[in-house]
């Protein structure tokens, strides 16, 4: 399944820290409410997507292994921190029901990519690919590479 979406606010900008009653909070911003809103809409007019907006119908069920792949590209040439998008992303992705846990992502890969010339979202956007990643609930993981494996492998 692919997604545009346009870019979300930043990581910096999505959450605010608050006290209340003498407890500290974290609620999300008015720019993250108002983002949420915005996708939903869109998800809505996507037909592929637009049947699993009720209730708790997930269009990924939990448990399922996924591989995400994330491209965002900004307007111009403007510079950006790539992680500062992908939290808020995988958030939404779970909050219009797309997938029902962001711990299933078992695979993420970011890209900065330039904007395409007719661009969906002028302002910015994010291409958002969610595939079922079967083979890692079969395979096992390969043992990290130490330094000295490393350097065997350069000589």
């Amino acid at each position: 399944m692919q997604l545009i979406w346009p870019l979300p606010p930043s990581a910096n900008a999505m959450w605010r820290n608050i006290v209340i009653g003498g407890r500290p909070r974290t609620l999300l911003s008015k720019s993250a409410r108002e983002y949420h809103s915005r996708v939903e809409e869109i998800m809505q007019m996507n037909p592929e997507t637009s049947q699993n907006r009720q209730g708790e119908d997930f269009i990924f069920k939990k448990g399922v292994c996924l591989g995400v792949t994330i491209q965002i590209q900004p307007r111009g040439k403007r510079r950006c921190d790539l992680d500062n998008y992908c939290k808020g992303i995988l958030d939404t992705l779970q909050r219009v029901n797309v997938m029902e846990d962001d711990k299933d992502v078992h695979a993420l890969r970011l890209f900065l990519q330039p904007m395409p010339e007719n661009p969906t979202f002028p302002e910015g956007q994010a291409v958002i690919t969610l595939e079922e990643w079967y083979y890692l609930q079969f395979r096992e993981y390969p043992e990290p590479l130490t330094v000295s494996d490393h350097a065997k492998e350069t000589n």
